[in-house]
């Protein structure tokens, strides 16, 4: 079979990628210090922690804090090599590359490779621009941190993934980690009971509850989304919430029955807003509904979305969190409030992140447009 010149950079990027996410594969699991390289001193990347916009183009500003490493290709004959600029960095869960190459051409078809989509140019220096992105499958199995000594036993680490629909199903939430408490009301009214199942994949955190309201209400005169759980994450594990910034979850019986927030701390100390009004995105799912005599409740959100107004967890991670729920009655006043563990600040629960298995291996290559 006759490949012809044009085929062999994208054959042997191709290939240059595979290695590359080997290595990265291998340097993920070790988790080796800042610095650190192989045998191979001379293929090896630095660790680098980062994230990307994966639009084709390299915004200099993006990969600041990447491993980069400029190249010669290596063609099978006594052809001239290309110069390639490789960019590589992770955020513990994806890894991100971004691949330059000095071909003298741009070519969007070729009788070989009649199919690919075109690949951008990047006019400042007419070079062609490839980029990539990986979900890797991290298989180190380190023993979780010892939960905080100011909170008692940690939830998980757990393994697992569920459909978010509302409905905790049994099946689906079997390999979580799994209490039952009494919620706690701020004065002397009678407390809920709920159920919280807590269990992570390679990239998204679950979390499930249900609760024994008498009604499912979607709308409240003082809570418009009606009956509505609240979360606070103690983003930097400091033992106390509400930090600027920290992450806010909502889940509510009425619409939007999922918020992605934050705390902005003003007029008052648990004052948050959506992370879409910060700069940031809204990151993840959530789903209520009534089952039986059971108000339910479940969640996704990314481990580490890249957002900085959300959490970035990572493997045997530590964070902190309470519970708070806002309950609307049928008939639209407002039935009070409650917490777990407690309604103090400093009162605190921990998730214990597992390491897990992300379902995908590959995400589009080699390129990849948002």
């Amino acid at each position: 079979m006759y490949i012809t010149r044009k085929a062999w950079p994208v054959l042997i990027l191709t290939g240059v990628i595979l290695v590359i996410a080997a290595f990265g594969v291998l340097a993920l699991s070790q988790h080796p210090s800042p610095g650190s390289v192989s045998a191979h001193p001379e293929v090896a990347s630095s660790p680098a922690r980062g994230v990307a916009n994966i639009d084709g183009t390299t915004d200099p500003v993006e990969p600041i804090n990447a491993a980069l490493q400029n190249y010669p290709m290596i063609p099978p004959g006594n052809g001239d090599p290309f110069t390639a600029t490789l960019n590589i960095m992770n955020t513990g869960y994806t890894l991100y590359m971004d691949i330059k190459t000095n071909d003298d051409k741009y070519s969007n078809y070729g009788n070989y490779l009649p199919g690919l989509e075109p690949y951008p140019i990047d006019s400042d220096n007419n070079r062609m621009v490839f980029s990539a992105v990986m979900t890797l499958t991290l298989s180190l199995k380190p023993a979780p941190r010892p939960a905080s000594p100011y909170t008692g036993e940690a939830f998980g680490p757990a393994c697992g993934a569920a459909t978010i629909d509302g409905v905790i199903d049994p099946a689906e939430w079997v390999n979580a980690s799994v209490q039952t408490f009494q919620m706690v009301p701020p004065g002397s009214g009678n407390p809920f009971t709920a159920t919280l199942y807590m269990m992570n994949s390679g990239y998204y955190l679950y979390m499930g509850i249900t609760i024994n309201d008498d009604e499912f209400s979607t709308y409240g005169n003082y809570l418009p989304q009606g009956d509505t759980l609240r979360i606070d994450f103690d983003n930097d594990h400091s033992g106390s919430l509400f930090t600027q910034k920290d992450d806010v979850l909502l889940i509510s019986a009425g619409s939007p029955q999922f918020q992605d927030n934050y705390i902005v701390g003003d007029p008052i100390s648990s004052s948050n807003r959506a992370d879409a009004n910060g700069g940031g995105t809204s990151d993840g799912a959530g789903a209520a509904s009534r089952v039986g005599e059971l108000n339910h409740f479940e969640l996704r959100h990314p481990l580490c979305s890249g957002d900085a107004l959300d959490i970035c967890l990572h493997p045997a991670d530590i964070v902190g969190f309470r519970l708070e729920y806002l309950d609307a009655q049928a008939d639209g006043s407002y039935g009070g409030v409650q917490f777990f563990p407690s309604r103090f600040d400093t009162s605190i629960e921990d998730i214990a992140v597992g390491t897990c298995s992300a379902v995908d291996l590959f995400n589009y290559l080699p390129l990849i447009k948002k």
